[in-house]
């Protein structure tokens, strides 16, 4: 769900008018979607990563957060 949310923000926030603003939250949702949707993986394995998507989460929601987008304002919900 996080990797999806982090997906469709990165998509719709690419097509904004006002893109220049938002260049940072883009990038990072997509750095993020990767990452996470690694380490979702890595942890099904039982590997002790658990503690670094949480933050990663965190880190992708509260830059989200800052934008009154509906798009990112629902990834900052999914990541936090």
């Amino acid at each position: 769900m996080i990797v999806r949310a982090c997906n469709h923000c990165y998509d719709t926030c690419l097509k904004e008018e006002h893109v220049n603003m938002m260049l940072e939250s883009i990038r990072l949702d997509r750095e993020y979607a990767d990452i996470c949707s690694f380490l979702a993986q890595a942890i099904g394995r039982g590997t002790p990563l658990a503690k670094v998507c949480v933050k990663i989460c965190e880190s992708c929601g509260n830059e989200c957060k800052k934008h009154d987008h509906e798009q990112c304002q629902k990834c900052a919900e999914a990541c936090l």
